[in-house]
C-alpha cells in the first residue's frame, strides 16, 4: 500500500488495540464490587514487521486475547481455607449450644445431683422423718426429669443436624448442577476455536466452586476442553463435564433416624469420607461430640440406676422389708442390620440378641457391632474399630465383654448377620423413679448384731454388710459362739468355723467385720433389724455412692463422671473456637493475597485508563499524520 498506507494501518491497529484495552479497563472498574470477579487484561503483541530496505519496519500492534489476571495457587488457597473456615464455624456454633446446656446450673446435671445427695443426707440425719423422705423422692423425680430433659435437648440437636444435613445436600446438588451447566458453556465456547477464554464464565464457575467448598471439601481436575470435574470424599465424582451426580440423604442401615450421605441412589454410603465445609462440620460434630455426649450421659444414668438400686436393695424400709429397685435400669439398644451395601447384607438369620448390663462400672461410651462370621460371633468397638474379646457363651451362658452380657436368643444366624449395640445411647431418656411411697425408702441396715454382756475379749463389731439380699437365709437368727480366738460355732452346730481375724461369712448373705481378739465363750447374735426406724446405716451408704468410684472403671463417682463429660464438651468447644478464629484469619490472609493479584484496584485502573486514553489519542494522531502525508503526495502528483 505504500509508506503512508503502512502508517495508516499502524495507527488503526493501535486504535483498535487501545480501544479494547480501554473497554477491558472499563469492565474492570464497573465490576470492582462484583463478588468473585477477576481482573482482566488485554494481551498485546506487535504485528509482523515489513521487510524494507534497509531493514524491517514495524506494522503496528494487535490484541491477542483478553485474559484474567489469575493465580491458580492463590485461588486454591482460598478454596481450601474457605472449606476449613466453614467447617470450624459450623462445628463451633452447634457445639457451643451443647456446652452451654451442660455447664449451666439451671439446665445441667450438677445442681440436681447435689440436690438429691443433700436430700439423702437429710434422711440420714432423721430417718424417721416422712418430710425428709418426701423431699428425697421429690429430688429423685427432679433428677430423672433433668436426665430426660437433657436427653431431649440432645435429641433435638440431632434433629437439627439431620435437617441441616438435608439442606446442605440440597444446596450441594444445586451448585453441582450449576457448575455442570457452566462446564458445558465453557467447553462449547472453547470448541469454537476462539482464542479468547470466556473469562466471565470462568469467574462464575470459580465462584460456584468456592460456594461448594463452603459446604464440603472437594478436589477438582481440569479437562482438556476446560471443563472442571469435581470430586467429594475419596474420589466420588460429583461433576463430570456437563453432567452432575447427586448426593442423597439415606437412613443409617441400623438406625433409620440417623441420616447418612450416599451416592448412586443411596446404595453407596460415603459419610466416613466426607470432610471439610459445613457438611463435614455437622457430621464430625455428630460423631465426635453429640454421640459421645449422649452415650456418656446415658452411662451416668445407667450407672447411677444400677449402683443405687444395688445398695437400696440391701437396706430395710419402714415396713421392715428389703428395699426395692429405686430407679429403672435402662436396657441397651440392639439394632439389626437392615441395609444392602457391600460387604454387609440384610440379616438373613433368625437369631436375635438381648444385652444387659453386667457391670455398670466397666461399660464404655462406645457403640459396638456384633457380627456373625465363619460360624463365630465377633464384637467390635466402633469408637476405634478394635475387636473386643468375649468370655462365656457356652452351655447357654451369655457372652461377657466390657461390662455387657450378650445373650444369643434361640435362632439360626447366617454369615454376614450383624447387630448394632448401643449400651447407653438412650439410657438418660429411659431412667425413671419407681415408687412414690416415702416409707419404702430403705434407709436402715437390714441386720443388727448384739454382743453378749458376758463377752470378755476385746472383739467388737465394726459393721455387718448385706452382700446378698436375695439369700433366703438372710434373716435367720444366728448366734456365734467363739470356742477360742480363731474358731467359732453357729447356733447349736458343733462343727467349728475358722475365724480369719477380721471377717465372718457363713453363707447367709451377710458379712460381719470384727476388730480385736475374741476369747472363749464370747458370743455375738445376728438378727433382723426390726423396728429400727431411726437406723440410718443404709442411707449413709447411699449417700456414700456419690463420692465412691463406682463408674468409669472404678475411677469416678456420679458427679465426677458428669464433670468429665462437661470437661470433654467444654474442651471440644474451646478447641473449635480456637480453630475457627485461626482458620478465619488464614482465610482472610488468603483472600487478601488473591485480591492483590486478581482484584480490581481502582487507582491502578484509573492510571491505566489515562495511559491507554493518551495512547488512543496518539494513535489517532498517527492516522491524521498519515492522511496529511497522503494529501501532500496527491498534491505533488496533481502538479
Amino acid at each position: 500500500m505504500g509508506f503512508s498506507g503502512g502508517i495508516l494501518n499502524t495507527g488503526v491497529s493501535g486504535l483498535l488495540a487501545f480501544q479494547k484495552s480501554i473497554a477491558t479497563i472499563s469492565h474492570n472498574i464497573t465490576n470492582v464490587n462484583t463478588e468473585g470477579y477477576t481482573r482482566q487484561r488485554v494481551e498485546l503483541s506487535p504485528l509482523p514487521a515489513q521487510s524494507l530496505n534497509p531493514g524491517f519496519i514495524g506494522s503496528g500492534v494487535r490484541a491477542d486475547s483478553i485474559r484474567r489476571v489469575y493465580n491458580e495457587f492463590l485461588y486454591n488457597q482460598v478454596r481450601t481455607s474457605t472449606s476449613a473456615n466453614s467447617y470450624s464455624q459450623t462445628y463451633y456454633s452447634i457445639s457451643a449450644n451443647l456446652d452451654n446446656l451442660l455447664g449451666d446450673s439451671e439446665t445441667g446435671l450438677a445442681s440436681v445431683l447435689q440436690g438429691f445427695y443433700n436430700a439423702i443426707q437429710d434422711v440420714s440425719n432423721d430417718p424417721s422423718s416422712m418430710a425428709a423422705r418426701e423431699v428425697m423422692l421429690s429430688e429423685a423425680s427432679t433428677l430423672v426429669d433433668r436426665f430426660q430433659y437433657m436427653n431431649q435437648f440432645i435429641a433435638d440437636s440431632r434433629k437439627e443436624v439431620n435437617s441441616r444435613i438435608e439442606q446442605e445436600v440440597t444446596e450441594i446438588n444445586l451448585l453441582a448442577s450449576s457448575i455442570a451447566q457452566l462446564n458445558e458453556k465453557i467447553s462449547h465456547t472453547m470448541a469454537q476455536g476462539i482464542n479468547n477464554p470466556p473469562n466471565d464464565l470462568l469467574d462464575q464457575r470459580d465462584q460456584l466452586i468456592l460456594k461448594l467448598s463452603e459446604r464440603v471439601s472437594i478436589t477438582t481436575v481440569l479437562q482438556d476442553d476446560q471443563s472442571l470435574n469435581v470430586f467429594v470424599g475419596k474420589g466420588h465424582e460429583l461433576v463430570q463435564g456437563a453432567s452432575s451426580g447427586d448426593l442423597t440423604v439415606a437412613s443409617n442401615h441400623y438406625d433409620g433416624s440417623q441420616f447418612e450421605i450416599a451416592m448412586e441412589g443411596g446404595s453407596t454410603i460415603i459419610t466416613p469420607f466426607i470432610t471439610g465445609g459445613s457438611l463435614g462440620g455437622l457430621l464430625d460434630f455428630r460423631h465426635d461430640v453429640l454421640d459421645e455426649t449422649e452415650n456418656a450421659l446415658g452411662r451416668i444414668a445407667m450407672g447411677l440406676a444400677q449402683t443405687f438400686n444395688a445398695q437400696h436393695r440391701k437396706g430395710l424400709d419402714l415396713n421392715g422389708e428389703l428395699g426395692d429397685d429405686f430407679f429403672t435400669v435402662p436396657l441397651p439398644d440392639v439394632l439389626p442390620h437392615v441395609g444392602n451395601e457391600v460387604p454387609l447384607v440384610n440379616n438373613e438369620g433368625s437369631a436375635y440378641i438381648q444385652v444387659t448390663i453386667e457391670d455398670a462400672g466397666s461399660i464404655t461410651t462406645s457403640d459396638y457391632r456384633l457380627s456373625f462370621e465363619e460360624n463365630n460371633w465377633t464384637l467390635s468397638r466402633l469408637s476405634d474399630g478394635t475387636k473386643v474379646p468375649m468370655s462365656g457363651g457356652t452351655d447357654g451362658a451369655p457372652f461377657v465383654a466390657e461390662g455387657l452380657a450378650l445373650v444369643i436368643e434361640p435362632g439360626i444366624a447366617q454369615d454376614g448377620d450383624s447387630f448394632l449395640i448401643r449400651p447407653t445411647r438412650k439410657a438418660s431418656a429411659k431412667i425413671d423413679a419407681l415408687f412414690q411411697d416415702p416409707a419404702k425408702i430403705a434407709a436402715a441396715g437390714p441386720l443388727r448384731v448384739t454382743e453378749s454382756e458376758n463377752n470378755s475379749g476385746s472383739a467388737s463389731v465394726t459393721s455387718i454388710e448385706n452382700v446378698d439380699p436375695e439369700n433366703s437365709a438372710l434373716f435367720d437368727d444366728i448366734v456365734i459362739n467363739f470356742t477360742d480366738p480363731i474358731t467359732f460355732t453357729v447356733n447349736d452346730e458343733t462343727t467349728p468355723h475358722t475365724f480369719n481375724g477380721k471377717y465372718i461369712d457363713i453363707g447367709n448373705g451377710w458379712r460381719l467385720e470384727i476388730t480385736g481378739t475374741p476369747k472363749v465363750g464370747d458370743q455375738f447374735t445376728v438378727s433382723k433389724n426390726d423396728g429400727a426406724v431411726g437406723d440410718n446405716r443404709n442411707s449413709l451408704l447411699l449417700a456414700g455412692l456419690f463420692n465412691s468410684k463406682e463408674l468409669l472403671g472404678g475411677n469416678a463417682g456420679y458427679e465426677s463422671a458428669y464433670g468429665q463429660m462437661v470437661a470433654f464438651v467444654g474442651n471440644s468447644t474451646h478447641q473449635a473456637d480456637i480453630n475457627r478464629h485461626t482458620r478465619e484469619s488464614l482465610l482472610n490472609q488468603a483472600v487478601d493475597a488473591k485480591s492483590e493479584v486478581s482484584g480490581v484496584n481502582l487507582d491502578e485502573e484509573a492510571a491505566n485508563l489515562i495511559c491507554y486514553e493518551r495512547a488512543y489519542q496518539a494513535a489517532a494522531q498517527i492516522i491524521e499524520t498519515s492522511e496529511n502525508l497522503f494529501q501532500t503526495l496527491l498534491n505533488v502528483v496533481r502538479r
